[in-house]
């Protein structure tokens, strides 16, 4: 649970069950859209550490949302790259093949 490594999860009180606060939640919410938008664990903690420190400075946030930006870039590239290179090869891909055919027949 990407929660639990961040370090956001509340302390148990008794019967084991944990509260949490106004302040708990959106820290929590803060912390799924992070992850949903694909920073990784170590990533979300340097946000999450400099959104709790009001002396630290937005430029660390910036560098990391760009830097994680220009990694989402390249990947798509690849991804279009990809796509236009073998779009008949990856239809054939998912294509069944009949029993006792070679798929390159």
């Amino acid at each position: 649970m990407a929660s639990l490594k961040i370090g956001a999860l509340a302390d148990r009180q008794t019967g084991g069950q944990r509260v949490y606060g106004d302040a708990d939640v959106k820290r929590l919410g803060f912390i799924r859209r992070c992850r949903e938008f694909g920073f990784s664990i170590e990533q979300v903690r340097s946000l999450v550490a400099l959104v709790q420190d009001p002396q630290s400075s937005c430029m660390h946030a910036r560098d990391l949302a760009q830097e994680h930006l220009s990694a989402i870039r390249a990947k798509l590239s690849e991804l279009k790259a990809w796509n236009a290179a073998s779009p008949r090869s990856s239809r054939t891909a998912m294509r069944p093949v009949p029993v006792g055919r070679d798929r390159t027949a």
